[in-house]
């Protein structure tokens, strides 16, 4: 009897069920999401952003200040935080998933949200997705 060890199942699993990057569809060794090429591609909020809404800021000025548009009219909420900037690649993903039910982009947006929290150390009371629409 041939025994196989979690690793070989791995392999198999990934032999007969490759992955793909959601952007372009090279091939994954395993489930990142997307190839080194592509997350390139992806605008990442820094640490230059509003305190309040979290708009980026194109200068170095920290995260301690507010920009003008939560100067002039505060918002209804404490905090907003995003990973990312809402384009390119990003936004791309993000309709496929709204308009096209492509629900396999979920598990990296998922787990680029979880990374960003622990790396945050962010204290959230709820976590909400952005609508399509008012």
């Amino acid at each position: 009897m041939i025994q196989f060890g979690l690793k070989s199942l791995k392999y198999v699993q990934n032999f007969l069920y490759p992955h793909f990057c959601l952007n372009c569809n090279a091939a994954l060794d395993n489930f990142s999401g997307v190839c080194g090429v592509c997350v390139h591609k992806i605008d990442y909020i820094g640490n230059d952003y509003c305190e309040i809404c979290g708009y980026p800021f194109d200068l170095p000025v920290g995260h301690d200040i507010k920009c003008g548009q939560c100067l002039k009219k505060r918002p209804y909420y404490d905090k907003a935080r995003s990973v990312f900037l809402y384009d390119g690649l990003v936004r791309n993903l993000i309709l496929q998933l709204k308009h096209a039910d492509k629900h396999n982009v979920v598990p990296f947006l998922c787990g680029q949200l979880k990374q960003y929290i622990a790396y945050s150390h962010i204290k959230s009371d709820i976590i909400i997705p952005v609508p399509s629409h008012s």
